[in-house]
């Protein structure tokens, strides 16, 4: 979806209503293969910052990447310099893994909100949505990173994108634009979780004295 959103904003063949259908398609899609997915092993798939990383970390790298994948998708699948050419399965295959490699330990690098829905959706119907979060992280950022890469494709393409009559005028691109900003800094707007430790047990280790000789304590510490 995040790739499909650059598309359309660069002017690519892609009309609004493809694009719905397109959107509708893939978050369709994602959901059942996360669904089968929970089927078969018994348990959904989520989405989360891994080991000691915190959503900071992996928002910064989903970000990162997602505006690295889509900003090569760009360059060598829409391009009309690049048009005809056989390696654009390559390079974007090659962009995939690496950020695999690269971020896979800190996010689960996921790059595709259609993914992130489906695998939290999933979650959510399988096992409660109480134990699912980061909802705006994995689902908002790629296609907060899609605006980002399309202004960067626009403003360093050598030439600009030929018109080709999509339906996308610029009253339509400013609006795609401003409403996809709001959305992402609202989602992205860091805020105080309530009742994150609840239910926590707390350890704090304190002395606990013991007599020894006379005029001396023997300090151990305690678990509690």
């Amino acid at each position: 979806p995040a790739v499909t959103l650059a598309i359309a904003l660069r002017c690519g063949p892609i009309s609004p209503s493809d694009f719905v259908f397109y959107i509708l398609a893939q978050f369709s899609a994602a959901l059942a293969g996360a669904m089968t997915y929970a089927w078969m092993e018994g348990d959904a798939f989520k989405f989360a910052p891994v080991w000691h990383y915190t959503a900071s970390a992996a928002l910064a790298c989903e970000l990162v990447y997602s505006c690295l994948l889509i900003f090569v998708v760009l360059n060598v699948a829409t391009a009309t310099r690049h048009a005809g050419n056989q390696y654009f399965g390559l390079a974007i295959g090659l962009t995939v893994s690496s950020a695999a490699v690269a971020i896979g330990h800190v996010s689960g690098c996921s790059l595709n909100p259609a993914v992130s829905f489906g695998c939290l959706m999933a979650a959510g119907l399988w096992g409660g949505f109480s134990g699912v979060n980061f909802w705006g992280l994995y689902i908002l950022t790629p296609f907060l990173a899609a605006l980002i890469a399309t202004i960067s494709w626009l403003a360093l393409s050598p030439a600009p994108p030929p018109s080709l009559n999509t339906g996308w005028d610029k009253a339509n691109h400013v609006l795609a634009f401003a409403a996809l900003a709001f959305a992402s800094a609202w989602a992205l707007w860091p805020r105080p979780r309530h009742g994150a430790d609840q239910g926590r047990p707390c350890h704090r280790v304190q002395p606990r004295r013991h007599g020894g000789r006379r005029g001396q304590e023997t300090h151990v510490p305690r678990s509690e």
